[in-house]
């Protein structure tokens, strides 16, 4: 079996424990540029990085 190399996903929210969170990928080219618009919107960096093998796996733990 393949082993997924880990990636790096930072969470975005309105507020730390919010129901509705967006994941970003950190190794993703256009990763400063999302972040900086949704940063504008309104949201804020939650939490600590999360590292996993899949977007799936990137849940926050609240």
């Amino acid at each position: 079996m393949m082993e997924h190399p880990m990636s790096k996903y930072q969470v975005l929210a309105t507020r730390p424990d919010a129901p509705d969170f967006t994941l970003l990928e950190m190794n993703s080219p256009t990763f400063l540029e999302e972040k900086r618009q949704l940063l504008e919107q309104g949201l804020e960096v939650v939490g600590d990085i999360i590292h996993a093998a899949t977007r799936e796996e990137a849940r926050p733990g609240w």
